[in-house]
């Protein structure tokens, strides 16, 4: 083996046994060699290659199975998915939040437990009050606080549920611009919201404000810039 196998070097360990070391190694793909490039185990590819033919082997799987389905086989398919998303909507709500904050390149740690416990808190929303019903499409939404496009993290801390209405309405302003323009967000309920942050997140009670007051800056930066420029292209 060490004939046929140049790159590698035989090592002896106190034991007696010998154990394998690398000291060079050519990927057969792309020709890139360590340490530039890694190798899992005895792999004649680099990683970068295996993930990337793994992923070109799945996509033509998948696409070889579904043209192969019948009409019977993607009904009883969209029926199981239909049924799996209603049965454990938290998990469809996981998934989502998770692209969202990786697409927007924030800070996400949401667990499937956390997801389960949003969704067992009661159905009232926290803004107006309003008490959802459950079996209503979309009447429940799940509105991040600090907004996700203001870099706010995709955790639970920063998580609440609210009804449609206030969820579009709020859609990326701050908590505090949304409190001061809605009637029915009183102060109790923003207080609650707060103290909520502060139990959930495990931060002082000053950290979160600071960190309100910093969403509250942001938006009101972001609205003066949009203004100027808007004047700027308008000549």
């Amino acid at each position: 083996m060490r004939d046929c196998c140049p790159e590698l070097a035989y090592h002896f360990s106190n034991s007696g046994g010998d154990r394998l070391t690398v000291t060079e190694r050519e990927c057969r793909s792309c020709h890139g060699k360590s340490p530039e490039v890694n190798f899992s185990a005895h792999h004649k590819t680099c990683n970068k290659c295996r993930n990337s033919n793994n992923r070109a082997y799945l996509s033509e799987y998948g696409r070889n199975r579904r043209a192969n389905q019948t009409d019977t086989d993607r009904e009883k398919h969209r029926l199981r998915t239909r049924s799996d998303r209603e049965a454990n909507p938290q998990l469809t709500f996981l998934s989502t939040s998770q692209y969202l904050a990786k697409k927007a390149g924030v800070f996400s740690d949401l667990t499937k437990e956390d997801a389960l416990d949003i969704y067992e808190t009661p159905n009232t929303c926290a803004y107006c009050g309003k008490v959802c019903d459950p079996t209503a499409k979309r009447a429940i939404h799940i509105d991040h606080i600090v907004p996700m496009s203001q870099g706010g993290h995709n955790s639970r801390w920063n998580l609440i549920k609210v009804c449609i209405s206030c969820n579009t309405s709020k859609s990326g302003q701050s908590l505090r611009h949304f409190y001061a323009i809605t009637e029915s967000f009183t102060e109790e309920r923003y207080l609650a919201v707060i103290s909520g942050m502060v139990e959930r997140s495990h931060r002082s009670a000053t950290e979160i404000d600071a960190i309100l007051t910093q969403s509250h800056e942001f938006e009101a930066s972001f609205n003066r810039e949009r203004e100027r420029l808007m004047a700027l292209l308008s000549g």
